[in-house]
């Protein structure tokens, strides 16, 4: 998607699962406006949690998309969703 190419990478990390080895990235899209009751903050425009693997030689990719308002409230739980993401053998 061309709006990821513009995303900052917040975090990554490599977990196994199952003998599947999972890559999980946390990207930001820049803010479009600053939020005036957040002092010197802005919050991302959109919060993209994504986890990939290769399993029987096919990619899987999840993908997760928060609005600011919905990582404030529930950004914890999307990454705890993410990491309970699994592809059982064919």
């Amino acid at each position: 998607e061309a709006g990821l190419a513009k995303a900052d990478l917040v975090a990554a990390a490599r977990r196994t699962a199952d003998g599947v080895v999972f890559y999980d990235y946390d990207l930001a899209l820049p803010a479009t406006k600053c939020d005036d009751t957040l002092a010197a903050a802005c919050l991302p425009s959109l919060v993209v949690l994504l986890s990939a693997c290769v399993r029987d030689r096919q990619l899987h990719v999840l993908r997760v998309d928060a609005s600011p308002d919905e990582w404030r409230r529930a950004g914890k739980a999307l990454k705890a969703l993410r990491s309970t993401f699994a592809v059982a053998a064919s």
